[in-house]
């Protein structure tokens, strides 16, 4: 009796965890961060507890969990090269902390697929059609509504990031967060996710009874969903992610149908086209990633040469994670550049 109510206990606090995470996931980075963690040393913290009941006889989580992930070797290889890497090239400014302890998401891994395991499917279906979609909706909607007001909830008077193109302004969209990096990049994610939903949420799968997983109206509604994230990300105005939203529906369809796949090339070129040809901010947008004169356009060719010169006298184990933007003023330098960008290599292209 005493164990049952400890794994009731147990699992509703993971279960809470796991929603202001998901929740996190659309809202803020300080929220991932927190809830995160909360919800990775939780789930270490009950499969230790349970060790040791287990031992008494009090087990109060039925089943054995494995730690495994899968590619766990291609997940500690990374962090010992990295760590090689900064150790042997790291100089007497080099915060080895600081650099060794970025890779720490691989323990927040572990935690979370414990938390995944040991909370039941039904849970996360729950989760995803009461809490994460209906916030995808809400905060694409409010960031396509910044683009042409600029209104930030959170952040009174300061006006999200604006940029004039051919004579027209608008606001990059941003949702929540503070940079419209940090929204495109996060749910140019959540898209593709809902994306393979569509696709393969009418099929039959054995794994759920031979069933579809999706009905008429919830397929309905993440076509709907997957519309408004796409022009949320369109009003972000990052071309990065336009380019790696498109590559990976692409990839998604190549892999899921052929035909689908150069169905959806056609579309997209066909759209593409149209929004070029009739839309003059889009036009602008796209064509800067070509141009030569732009200021930003030159200093990331110049950022990718420097960071080439890192990479070809570090080819093996590197200069060591991040170090690269700390120490990008070396090769700068040595390159005779006088003025150049500092930040990371700018590779999302």
């Amino acid at each position: 009796m005493e164990a049952q109510q400890d794994q009731s206990f147990a699992m509703k606090i993971l279960k809470f965890l796991f929603g202001a995470l998901v929740a996190s996931l659309t809202l803020s980075i300080a929220g991932m961060e927190l809830f995160g963690w909360l919800l990775a040393l939780c789930s270490f913290g009950l499969v230790f507890l349970n060790l040791r009941k287990s031992s008494k006889g009090e087990s109060f989580l039925a089943g054995r969990k494995s730690l495994a992930l899968g590619p766990d070797w291609a997940l500690w290889t990374l962090w010992v090269v990295a760590t090689i890497g900064v150790t042997i090239n790291g100089n007497d400014k080099t915060d080895y902390v600081d650099v060794i302890g970025n890779f720490r998401w691989i323990i927040l891994l572990y935690g979370y697929y414990l938390a995944w395991s040991l909370v039941r499917p039904t849970y996360f279906k729950w989760l995803f059609w009461r809490v994460f979609a209906p916030l995808l909706l809400l905060v694409s909607i409010y960031g396509i509504v910044q683009t042409f007001t600029g209104i930030d909830l959170i952040r009174q008077g300061r006006e999200v990031h604006s940029l004039t193109l051919a004579q027209v302004q608008l606001y990059r969209a941003s949702g929540f967060f503070n940079n419209p990096m940090t929204f495109a990049h996060l749910f140019v994610m959540w898209f593709c996710v809902v994306l393979s939903l569509i696709w393969l949420g009418g099929e039959e799968m054995t794994s759920v009874g031979g069933r579809a997983w999706l009905n008429f109206k919830q397929r309905s509604f993440l076509i709907l969903l997957a519309g408004v994230i796409g022009i949320a990300l369109l009003c972000s105005l990052i071309r990065g992610v336009w380019i790696s939203g498109t590559v990976a529906t692409l990839v998604m369809l190549w892999l899921w149908r052929r035909r689908a796949f150069y169905r959806g090339a056609m579309a997209l070129a066909i759209a593409g086209l149209l929004a070029f040809a009739t839309l003059p901010p889009f036009r602008a947008r796209v064509s800067s990633i070509f141009s030569t004169q732009n200021i930003e356009n030159r200093d990331r060719i110049t950022l990718w040469t420097a960071n080439w010169e890192i990479f070809k006298d570090h080819p093996i184990v590197g200069i060591g994670y991040t170090e690269n933007e700390r120490r990008i003023e070396e090769y700068y330098d040595r390159m005779g550049v006088v003025k150049g960008f500092h930040g990371h290599a700018h590779n999302v292209y």
